[in-house]
Protein backbone atom coordinates (compact mmCIF):
# COMPACT_ATOMS: atom_id res chain seq x y z
CA UNK A 1 0.00 0.00 0.00
CA UNK A 2 1.35 3.37 -0.96
CA UNK A 3 1.79 5.88 1.81
CA UNK A 4 1.81 9.61 1.28
CA UNK A 5 3.28 12.41 3.31
CA UNK A 6 0.73 15.11 4.15
CA UNK A 7 2.12 17.31 1.37
CA UNK A 8 1.88 14.57 -1.29
CA UNK A 9 -1.43 13.03 -0.18
CA UNK A 10 -4.07 13.18 -2.92
CA UNK A 11 -6.46 16.06 -2.45
CA UNK A 12 -9.92 15.32 -1.10
CA UNK A 13 -12.38 14.57 -3.85
CA UNK A 14 -14.07 17.71 -5.14
CA UNK A 15 -17.70 16.84 -4.50
CA UNK A 16 -18.88 19.93 -6.36
CA UNK A 17 -17.36 18.76 -9.66
CA UNK A 18 -18.60 15.17 -9.71
CA UNK A 19 -22.12 14.28 -8.65
CA UNK A 20 -22.20 11.33 -6.28
CA UNK A 21 -25.05 8.87 -5.91
CA UNK A 22 -27.47 9.49 -3.06
CA UNK A 23 -26.44 6.21 -1.45
CA UNK A 24 -23.69 3.67 -1.66
CA UNK A 25 -20.49 3.34 0.33
CA UNK A 26 -16.91 2.26 -0.24
CA UNK A 27 -14.77 0.19 2.09
CA UNK A 28 -13.13 -3.09 2.91
CA UNK A 29 -14.58 -6.43 3.91
CA UNK A 30 -13.89 -10.05 4.77
CA UNK A 31 -16.11 -13.11 4.47
CA UNK A 32 -15.47 -15.88 6.98
CA UNK A 33 -17.68 -18.91 6.34
CA UNK A 34 -21.11 -17.27 6.04
CA UNK A 35 -20.29 -14.05 7.94
CA UNK A 36 -19.63 -10.80 6.10
CA UNK A 37 -17.49 -8.45 8.19
CA UNK A 38 -17.57 -5.02 6.54
CA UNK A 39 -16.03 -1.62 7.22
CA UNK A 40 -18.14 0.75 5.07
CA UNK A 41 -17.27 4.43 4.60
CA UNK A 42 -19.70 7.04 3.19
CA UNK A 43 -18.62 8.47 -0.17
CA UNK A 44 -18.33 11.92 1.41
CA UNK A 45 -15.52 10.54 3.62
CA UNK A 46 -13.79 8.58 0.86
CA UNK A 47 -10.39 9.57 -0.45
CA UNK A 48 -9.49 10.20 -4.06
CA UNK A 49 -6.89 7.74 -5.31
CA UNK A 50 -3.57 9.17 -6.47
CA UNK A 51 -4.31 8.16 -10.07
CA UNK A 52 -7.62 8.01 -11.83
CA UNK A 53 -11.05 9.19 -10.81
CA UNK A 54 -11.75 6.64 -8.11
CA UNK A 55 -12.92 7.08 -4.52
CA UNK A 56 -11.65 4.62 -1.96
CA UNK A 57 -11.79 3.98 1.75
CA UNK A 58 -8.86 5.26 3.79
CA UNK A 59 -8.88 1.91 5.65
CA UNK A 60 -6.30 -0.81 5.05
CA UNK A 61 -7.07 -4.47 5.74
CA UNK A 62 -3.88 -4.96 7.75
CA UNK A 63 -4.71 -2.02 10.06
CA UNK A 64 -8.40 -2.84 10.60
CA UNK A 65 -7.92 -6.60 11.17
CA UNK A 66 -6.88 -6.42 14.89
CA UNK A 67 -9.97 -4.34 15.76
CA UNK A 68 -12.21 -6.65 13.77
CA UNK A 69 -10.79 -9.74 15.52
CA UNK A 70 -11.40 -8.11 18.91
CA UNK A 71 -14.97 -7.18 17.96
CA UNK A 72 -15.78 -10.77 16.90
CA UNK A 73 -13.70 -12.69 19.46
CA UNK A 74 -16.69 -14.18 21.31
CA UNK A 75 -18.65 -15.55 18.35
CA UNK A 76 -15.60 -16.29 16.12
CA UNK A 77 -12.54 -16.94 18.29
CA UNK A 78 -10.79 -18.72 15.39
CA UNK A 79 -10.14 -15.31 13.81
CA UNK A 80 -7.54 -14.58 16.49
CA UNK A 81 -5.17 -17.18 15.03
CA UNK A 82 -5.64 -16.08 11.44
CA UNK A 83 -3.86 -13.28 9.64
CA UNK A 84 -5.83 -10.64 7.76
CA UNK A 85 -4.87 -12.18 4.41
CA UNK A 86 -5.91 -15.73 5.36
CA UNK A 87 -9.63 -14.91 5.18
CA UNK A 88 -11.28 -14.09 1.83
CA UNK A 89 -11.46 -10.33 1.54
CA UNK A 90 -12.15 -7.49 -0.81
CA UNK A 91 -12.64 -3.78 -1.35
CA UNK A 92 -15.44 -1.61 -2.72
CA UNK A 93 -14.36 1.53 -4.59
CA UNK A 94 -16.35 4.08 -6.60
CA UNK A 95 -15.38 5.07 -10.14
CA UNK A 96 -16.56 8.66 -10.57
CA UNK A 97 -16.10 8.55 -14.36
CA UNK A 98 -18.48 5.63 -14.93
CA UNK A 99 -20.55 6.21 -11.75
CA UNK A 100 -19.96 2.54 -10.91
CA UNK A 101 -19.08 0.79 -7.67
CA UNK A 102 -16.30 -1.71 -8.35
CA UNK A 103 -15.98 -4.63 -5.96
CA UNK A 104 -12.61 -6.35 -5.96
CA UNK A 105 -12.67 -9.67 -4.11
CA UNK A 106 -11.12 -13.07 -3.67
CA UNK A 107 -12.09 -15.58 -6.34
CA UNK A 108 -13.55 -17.93 -3.70
CA UNK A 109 -16.36 -15.43 -3.11
CA UNK A 110 -17.68 -15.81 -6.65
CA UNK A 111 -20.35 -18.41 -7.47
CA UNK A 112 -18.58 -21.71 -8.14
CA UNK A 113 -15.29 -19.81 -7.64
CA UNK A 114 -15.76 -18.53 -11.19
CA UNK A 115 -15.59 -14.74 -11.67
CA UNK A 116 -17.68 -14.88 -14.86
CA UNK A 117 -20.58 -16.21 -12.75
CA UNK A 118 -20.67 -13.16 -10.48
CA UNK A 119 -20.67 -13.35 -6.68
CA UNK A 120 -22.46 -16.08 -4.80
CA UNK A 121 -25.96 -15.04 -3.73
CA UNK A 122 -25.19 -14.80 0.02
CA UNK A 123 -22.07 -12.70 -0.66
CA UNK A 124 -23.94 -10.34 -3.02
CA UNK A 125 -26.85 -9.99 -0.59
CA UNK A 126 -24.45 -9.13 2.24
CA UNK A 127 -22.40 -6.65 0.21
CA UNK A 128 -25.51 -4.95 -1.19
CA UNK A 129 -26.84 -4.39 2.34
CA UNK A 130 -23.54 -3.49 4.06
CA UNK A 131 -22.44 -0.98 1.40
CA UNK A 132 -25.94 0.30 0.49
CA UNK A 133 -25.63 -0.78 -3.14
CA UNK A 134 -29.29 -1.48 -3.90
CA UNK A 135 -30.15 0.16 -7.22
CA UNK A 136 -26.54 1.22 -7.87
CA UNK A 137 -24.40 0.30 -10.87
CA UNK A 138 -21.95 -2.38 -9.67
CA UNK A 139 -19.12 -4.30 -11.34
CA UNK A 140 -17.23 -7.23 -9.80
CA UNK A 141 -13.56 -7.95 -10.39
CA UNK A 142 -10.72 -10.07 -9.12
CA UNK A 143 -7.31 -8.78 -8.21
CA UNK A 144 -4.21 -10.80 -7.24
CA UNK A 145 -3.92 -8.63 -4.13
CA UNK A 146 -7.16 -10.05 -2.74
CA UNK A 147 -6.27 -13.72 -3.08
CA UNK A 148 -6.19 -16.07 -0.14
CA UNK A 149 -3.19 -18.40 -0.45
CA UNK A 150 -1.89 -17.24 -3.83
CA UNK A 151 0.33 -20.33 -3.87
CA UNK A 152 -2.66 -22.70 -4.10
CA UNK A 153 -2.29 -22.78 -7.87
CA UNK A 154 1.22 -24.18 -7.62
CA UNK A 155 1.59 -27.94 -7.71
CA UNK A 156 2.28 -29.63 -4.40
CA UNK A 157 5.39 -31.73 -4.64
CA UNK A 158 5.59 -34.70 -2.35
CA UNK A 159 8.85 -36.00 -1.01
CA UNK A 160 12.28 -34.36 -1.12
CA UNK A 161 12.05 -30.80 -2.48
CA UNK A 162 15.58 -30.95 -3.95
Amino acid sequence: MTTHSPASRPAAHDLARTPLPMKGQVGIFWVYQTCLMAQPVPLEQAQAQARGAKLDSPDAHVQVWPRLVARHRVERPILSILEYDEVPRGRVIFDTTTQTFVIYMDVTLFADAEPTQGPSVPVWDGLRAAFQLEGQRVRFATDPHYRVNPWDDEEDVEGDPS
